[in-house]
């Protein structure tokens, strides 16, 4: 059975001294143990968020770590995906679990028919990256090719 960390900002009491008496300890919410990462997470996002509402900037640690955290879950949800798809798609649940990370990561086109629920079946196809070379403007006025019209070819 594992323990739950102590808070080392109050000694697990759970309260910290103020110039105006005890007060619930910040870090640990007044438990005397840490929560889970989950709600660590949860609380310094709510801070970010309360933060910004303020006008306060968010400072590069605040930002380095927002990111950080961002890039765990998207690698949580690519592997989540590559694991939905050694199930058998014959399996409803494995269809649901690659479309509702699909739907989060954006990695793949999904169309109305193919959603999970409808006959059609549904694979995920990557999404289609069409990559068109910049045209050329020029100002020079379109010179005549031969046997033809301006820029076009025979």
């Amino acid at each position: 059975m594992s323990t739950v960390p102590a808070c080392s900002s109050c000694f697990a009491s759970g309260e910290v001294p103020t110039d105006y008496g005890a007060v619930d300890c910040p870090d640990c919410g007044g438990a005397g143990f840490l929560p889970s990462r989950h709600v660590l997470v949860d609380w310094r996002v709510r801070d970010f968020e309360q933060a910004v509402s303020r006008g306060d900037g968010l400072g590069p640690s605040d930002l380095k770590w927002m990111l950080t955290e961002l890039r765990q879950a998207r690698a949580a949800l690519m592997e989540i995906i590559a694991l939905a798809h050694d199930i058998d798609d014959g399996d409803a649940i494995a269809q649901r679990i690659r479309f509702v990370a699909n739907k989060a990561l954006g990695l793949y086109e999904v169309s109305a028919a193919e959603r999970p629920g409808h006959e059609a079946g549904a694979a995920l196809v990557p999404r289609a990256v069409t990559c068109q070379a910049p045209r050329a403007t020029s100002a020079a006025p379109a010179q005549s090719e031969p046997g033809g019209e301006p820029g076009h070819l025979p």
